[in-house]
């Protein structure tokens, strides 16, 4: 065999070799996903706990594949830096489906993803998923559907999906003018619930949407949705939802939304309610407040233990009317003992 034949056949080799690896990545990148056994730990590099499709244990995710966290009892714990990826294709989708579980606690950093989804489009109540989040960071990307999380998300969802989070922060990547940083309750005509607990979280994002999300670049919007936004106030207060922007409510045409505010314990005495604090008008209103009327002005009484404490709803509080609160009433014995003592100061001055 002469020398140029030898080199002709290293030739075809080599090209072989190289539609032979190009066919499989791209089968891969269409099947290959992440799930879950019973339960994992993100960081868990031996593969054990992550599996394939097909359930064979396979390393931890890497950003070139969709993860999926799924499977009846499922629950992934992060405590650890994952997803600085620089990838932008499907491998920047998570999901959180099948009764599964994803737990973010103290040293978590998750930053690997433009579209993370609390629950899943199929419409059976089996498509729910749970997000708890106690600690750590979410740390939304432009990278696949630039920066969106959305709960719920999916098209008649019976039950609904569940964002709780009580410690952490969840924030986008506001230096890019192309990440949207949108929350979204209730997606694509699902059902969701998104609860802020205590005074310990930051939330700061672009857009909150609660029932009723855009589609396309002409804000044309779901009109299914069904979205609760829970508070859970405590004895410090309750952290607001900070909007780079502002806020849509019940933008579809038969969308379902509901506030609701709960006390922990007895909250701060003559201090009005902060929960979403934006930086442009509060677009729609809500259809209820604690199964009450959610009207500008509406009256509603929290308990906890035998004391009782009266706010008001407003969607234009705040210095620049932006914000929706509850405003504190005071008792009547309060105004009461306030006028006493005008009165008394300008009796002394007589």
């Amino acid at each position: 065999m002469t020398e140029k034949m030898i080199m002709k056949l290293k030739l075809l080799t080599a090209v072989f070799l190289l539609v032979a690896l190009i066919t499989s990545g791209a089968s891969a990148i269409t099947s290959y996903n992440w799930s879950t056994g019973t339960a994992a730990d993100w960081d868990d590099a031996d593969g054990m706990n992550w599996l394939d499709e097909l359930g064979t244990p396979v390393s931890k995710p890497n950003g070139l594949y969709e993860v999926k966290i799924r499977n009846p009892a499922s629950t992934v714990r992060l405590d650890t830096v994952e997803g600085n990826w620089s990838y932008t294709g499907n491998g920047t989708r998570l999901r959180v489906y099948q009764a599964a579980t994803l737990n973010i606690v103290d040293g978590a950093d998750l930053r690997g993803f433009g579209w993370i989804r609390i629950g899943e489009q199929s419409g059976t109540p089996e498509q729910i998923g749970t997000l708890n989040q106690s600690g750590g960071q979410i740390f939304l990307r432009n990278l696949k559907e630039k920066g969106k999380l959305c709960i719920g998300d999916g098209y008649g969802i019976l039950h609904g999906s569940t964002y709780t989070i009580s410690g952490g922060t969840l924030t986008y990547n506001a230096a890019d003018p192309c990440c949207e940083g949108q929350l979204m309750i209730g997606s694509r005509d699902g059902e969701g619930t998104f609860a802020v607990v205590g005074n310990a979280p930051v939330i700061q994002l672009r857009n909150l949407y609660v029932a009723g999300d855009p589609v396309g670049a002409n804000d044309v919007y779901y009109n299914n949705g069904t979205a609760t936004l829970k508070f859970l106030v405590g004895a410090n207060g309750v952290s607001p939802i900070n909007l780079n922007s502002t806020a849509y409510i019940n933008q579809g045409t038969n969308t379902l939304a509901k506030l609701i505010v709960s006390l922990t314990a007895a909250p701060p005495i003559g201090e009005d309610i902060l929960l979403v604090n934006a930086n442009s008008p509060i677009h729609g209103v809500f259809d209820s407040l604690n199964n009450g009327s959610a009207a500008e002005g509406a009256a509603i009484t929290l308990g906890f233990g035998s004391a009782f404490y009266n706010y008001t709803l407003t969607y234009t509080g705040g210095g620049d009317g932006n914000n929706i609160a509850l405003l504190w009433v005071p008792e009547p014995a309060t105004v009461a003992f306030i006028c006493l003592g005008l009165l008394s100061v300008v009796r002394r001055r007589r």
